[in-house]
């Protein structure tokens, strides 16, 4: 029973910090695992590993040779392929999309025709597992895997599952979810959307939440009369960290302390804006610091506060591995945010929200005026995202799954 995992650079990149969690639970359930990266993303340096999972070169490291080979021809000879591929041909040009359709074709065929990968899925079992954790890159040859005996499953976060975010289309999640097992959204959000969207499929679409480790650790007492906020997220425009400056920008007279993990292409910009912030304000940005140092610091300062103000979001892990250390939350209500921001854990703001509103509720929170038990807290966090019983909740899925004969699963 082996269990091929696909994934987007992980264990190379600085990305997927969540998998780090996860494999681990992976590689006590199966034989042995075998990691499919995409890419190797910004880091060529391999995340130390279980000794059973096996790591392929990256497949789609050389953006040239995929785009100048002619693998697709020999798609093209299978008449239920070319079905597919003109099918989702008409409906990219009705959305303006054909780029996006090329792109995602390119990857399906590259993948799945590259020398390594065929000779891997031949060789899988009915016992064997296929999981992509990621609805998109290497996803996209889900359709064309009708031969492949191993079964197929493929979990569903944010920017892989919201159509909405792509002029309402996703290539091939339709033939995704008909030539898959399972599909996992990490979402009760991400659960309604897409049973909204394909009700036909309904049956396969389980939600697995992700979590995060029980560190048995709630934050420090404050040792200063800073109010400390922490915020962790890519310094992107989905992310919006210029709105948490101005939230700053109208608390005048109380002493803070932000600090911020992350790194991105807009870093520069953000720590120029940070500048012209009150003398009250003290702002330190960390850069991308590896998941286990972010846990440290929680472990090793008192953090009043913990802030996401997100245009779009899944269920943040970062969200998560607050809350585990007893860390009220402050988020925008968006995707599956609020599964994890309730009048337990935090306050919960609206997408377009009035950052004067927000600077008022942390005023309020520094005066004691609005007050979170971090007890209370960490036990919510225990209930819902707790990595222990999420992770083995759904490996012991995987192995029923992998138990379930050919003729059962026809009959979907």
């Amino acid at each position: 029973m082996s269990l091929i995992l696909f994934t987007s650079a992980f264990p190379y990149g600085k990305g997927e910090q969540f998998l780090e969690t996860e494999i681990k639970y992976l590689a006590k359930t199966f034989e042995n695992i075998i990691i499919v990266p995409a890419t190797y993303g910004s880091i060529k340096t391999a995340r130390d590993l279980p000794l059973n999972v096996d790591v392929k070169q990256p497949v789609l490291i050389s953006p040239i040779r995929r785009v100048l080979n002619l693998r697709f021809l020999k798609m093209l000879t299978n008449s239920k392929y070319l079905k597919i591929i003109i099918e989702e041909l008409i409906f990219s040009i009705q959305k303006k999309e054909v780029g996006f359709f090329l792109k995602a074709l390119n990857i399906a065929y590259y993948t799945m025709e590259e020398p390594s990968i065929k000779q891997l899925l031949k060789n899988t079992t009915n016992n064997d597992i296929l999981y992509f954790y990621w609805g998109h890159g290497t996803a996209f040859m889900l359709p064309f895997l009708d031969n492949v005996l191993a079964k197929k499953v493929f979990r569903l976060h944010r920017g892989d599952l919201y159509e909405y975010l792509y002029n309402d289309y996703f290539p091939f999640r339709k033939h995704q979810l008909k030539s898959c097992d399972n599909v996992f959204p990490i979402s009760v959000d991400g659960v309604e959307y897409l049973t909204k969207k394909y009700k036909c499929y309904q049956n396969k679409i389980k939600l697995f939440r992700l979590g995060t480790l029980d560190h048995h650790f709630i934050t420090p007492f404050k040792n200063d009369d800073s109010f400390h906020i922490v915020s962790c997220s890519s310094l992107i425009e989905v992310k919006r960290v210029d709105l948490i400056i101005q939230i700053l920008q109208y608390i005048q007279d109380l002493k803070i302390k932000w600090t911020h993990f992350g790194d991105g292409i807009l870093k520069n910009k953000l720590e120029s804006l940070s500048k012209m912030l009150p003398p009250n304000i003290e702002v330190d940005f960390k850069g991308f610091v590896p998941n286990r140092k972010v846990l440290e610091f929680y472990e090793r300062n008192h953090i009043d506060l913990f802030i996401n103000v997100s245009f779009s979001e899944g269920t943040p892990v970062s969200i998560m591995e607050a809350m585990s250390y007893g860390i009220p939350i402050i988020a925008t209500d968006v995707g599956g945010t609020s599964e994890a921001v309730t009048s337990e854990s935090g306050i919960l703001i609206e997408k377009d929200f009035d950052v004067k509103n927000v600077a008022i509720m942390i005023e309020n929170l520094i005066d004691k005026k609005i007050v979170f038990e971090n007890k209370r807290i960490k036990a919510f966090w225990s209930t819902h995202f707790n990595a222990n019983k999420n992770y083995n909740s759904f490996c012991n899925y995987l192995v029923r799954l992998s138990n379930t004969n050919v003729e059962k699963r026809h009959e979907k």
